[in-house]
């Protein structure tokens, strides 16, 4: 997900079978490293402390996996 100035809450969810691991800040995602989000509904969220603006990239252990994003702007 790009960087947004205007972010001030994201939500992701993994819809797949298989985990999710997550790089902030603009660092790449890396499997078995970093926040991980859970198979089958594990979800991720930022809130207005927690939040970051910065490109946020997403790799997982299996293949057509899905995840569902949902950002909120100013």
């Amino acid at each position: 997900m790009a960087a947004n100035i205007e972010r001030v809450s994201l939500v992701l969810t993994n819809l797949s079978s298989g985990t999710m691991y997550l790089g902030l800040n603009g660092r790449y995602a890396v499997l078995n490293k970093g926040i991980v989000i859970g198979a089958n509904g594990g979800v991720f969220s930022m809130d207005e402390y927690s939040y970051s603006n910065e490109k946020v990239s997403a790799i997982a252990n299996t293949t057509n996996s899905v995840l569902a994003i949902q950002e909120f702007v100013r």
